[in-house]
């Protein structure tokens, strides 16, 4: 499974349809910190630790989506409180990956 279908999957999982999925990927890809990420590659050939901020990323990134588009989504109850994402700055090897919207 390449980087990206991992989020996909994970995105999925906590009950956004295919469209939005799309949609939070294209924002996810923008981000300062992971647009070198390389989509294609086996999730397994990254860290744990690098996923898991890729993770964080989506995660914030679908509570600023779902904020705009559907704020009564189930999905922002899987995704958790948009401030505890604010807090989850996440940093490996020195980039710092803020929070949507930052």
């Amino acid at each position: 499974m390449s980087i990206e279908s991992e989020l996909r999957q994970y995105l999925a999982d906590n009950m956004l349809s295919p469209e939005d999925v799309g949609a939070v990927i294209a924002k996810v890809k923008v981000l300062p910190g992971v647009q070198g990420t390389r989509w294609a590659d086996p999730e397994n050939g990254y860290p744990m630790q690098l996923r898991a901020i890729l993770k964080a990323c989506a995660r914030s990134c679908a509570l600023a989506y779902l904020a705009e588009n559907a704020p009564d989504h189930v999905a922002v109850l899987m995704f958790g409180p948009a401030d505890v994402c604010a807090e989850e700055r996440s940093t490996n090897g020195g980039v710092t990956v803020p929070p949507v919207g930052a």
